[in-house]
């Protein structure tokens, strides 16, 4: 879906670069070419929500919400770099359109992403946030 963008774009910068206006020097197509492309990059770019609950936590983000519940909690793995994930030994996957995506599914199934959060990505101390707090006890 990304390469279809960029296409897109690519063909939209070609057409507006061959349109002739121009007023003071100032050519409104590379103005119009600036636009597009912003508005392009603003609709490309991923945001990533994390809800912290009683029952669980759930990530969601790029068209897809995970959800895992503490009662299946397994570990905290800290990595290089500052990189804390929580691995759990379960998750559920539920995708924005409502229906089954193959390819998203197998994508988050192979990198693992119904069983971990990458909790650093929302804290920096994550002892001291609310993940830390509800994992105090366990």
């Amino acid at each position: 879906m990304t390469l279809l963008y960029l296409a897109m774009m690519a063909c939209l910068f070609a057409l507006m670069a061959l349109l002739p206006w121009e007023w003071a020097g100032f050519r409104w197509s590379e103005l119009a070419a600036g636009v597009v492309a912003s508005g392009f990059l603003a609709y490309m770019v991923r945001t990533r929500v994390l809800c912290i609950t009683q029952a669980g936590v759930f990530v969601e983000g790029s068209g897809s919400r995970v959800t895992v519940r503490w009662t299946d909690f397994e570990r905290v793995r800290e990595r290089s770099h500052g990189r804390v994930e929580l691995w759990f030994t379960d998750g559920e996957v539920e995708f924005a359109n409502g229906g089954p995506n193959r390819r998203m599914d197998r994508r988050l199934r192979r990198r693992d992403a119904q069983r971990r959060v990458f909790i650093s990505r929302y804290f920096r101390d994550w002892r001291t946030s609310p993940v830390g707090v509800a994992l105090g006890d366990r």
